[in-house]
């Protein structure tokens, strides 16, 4: 048996503790594996959940004007580094910018864009109201982050690199409309 301090514990498969009662006439192979737990109630074993609190912290969700400021924290650092990386993309097709140079930039932005990604995973669950939005806003970090993938090891041909570059850029320009919009439904 599994007991639950609420509903939204119950929903995440959260306990805050389990129970087991085995009756002293099984034996031998009749008899199912005790849980481990330290307490005990009579014959009801009981075992807590160590990562109770952590699970819950992490499900815990947030305000919309807390989701507003995470989302209006990292959108323009994303932005910016999509800016940058245009520029260096768009030098390298004129000449401007050597290969090498090339790789090295997108090494660098490949980090970066790791950083903003790790620092997203930080934030609480979002209101229900802001789901949507929340949905495209994965997106855009995930387009975000899949345009500097390939440069993580140079061991692509460019023709493939070339392709995965237009392709994740474009998504991330349609990406960016239809979080835009949500993000309007919603403020």
């Amino acid at each position: 048996m599994f007991a639950f301090v609420d509903e939204r514990d119950k929903q995440q498969r959260n306990w805050i503790c389990r129970a087991l009662w085995i009756s002293n006439r099984l034996t031998g192979s009749l008899r199912p594996k005790a849980l481990g737990g330290k307490d005990c109630i009579g014959d009801i074993e009981l075992e807590w959940s160590k990562m109770r609190q952590v699970r819950r912290d992490t499900l815990q969700r947030c305000s919309k004007r807390e989701w507003f400021e995470s989302v209006d924290e990292l959108l323009p650092k994303m932005a910016a580094i999509v800016e940058r990386i245009k520029d260096s993309y768009d030098a390298l097709k004129s000449g401007s910018l050597e290969g090498d140079r090339f790789f090295t930039k997108m090494a660098r932005f490949e980090e970066e864009n790791t950083a903003i990604h790790q620092r997203s995973l930080s934030t609480h669950v979002p209101p229900l109201e802001c789901a949507i939005a929340h949905q495209s806003f994965q997106q855009v970090l995930t387009s975000c982050f899949n345009i500097t993938v390939p440069f993580r090891k140079q061991e692509s041909k460019w023709t493939q690199m070339d392709w995965h570059m237009k392709t994740y850029l474009e998504q991330y320009d349609q990406d960016l409309q239809r979080l835009t919009i949500d993000l309007e439904r919603i403020r």
